[in-house]
């Protein structure tokens, strides 16, 4: 399994928006066959922070989900209005034979 977790900023200004957009987005990237694991908003701390977390397959999954998604209706504006009021860091994990999720 490959697992994808992205470090969002958003003003606070702009979370409201923010949160119709990404649930909105997520349902599409759901549909083509990601899993969203789980999106959290830190609660103390910095505030304007969002971690979602996706799982996938293998990083061939992810990259024929990822491009299912720009044929998609709809996405390249949603994606153009995130970008404007957000920033993204990611990483791509893979478990440990250990790990409780694989």
């Amino acid at each position: 399994m490959l697992y994808v977790e992205y470090r969002v900023e958003v003003m606070i200004a702009d979370m409201e928006e923010y949160h119709k957009l990404m649930g909105k987005f997520l349902k599409i990237v759901d549909k083509n066959g990601a899993e969203t694991l789980g999106v959290w908003r830190t609660a103390v701390g910095d505030r304007q922070e969002i971690v979602i977390l996706e799982r996938y397959k293998n990083m061939g999954h992810f990259e024929e989900v990822r491009s299912n998604l720009e044929k998609e209706p709809g996405v390249k504006e949603l994606l153009t209005r995130l970008g404007r009021i957000r920033k993204v860091w990611s990483k791509f994990m893979t478990p440990v034979s250990y790990s409780p999720m694989q």
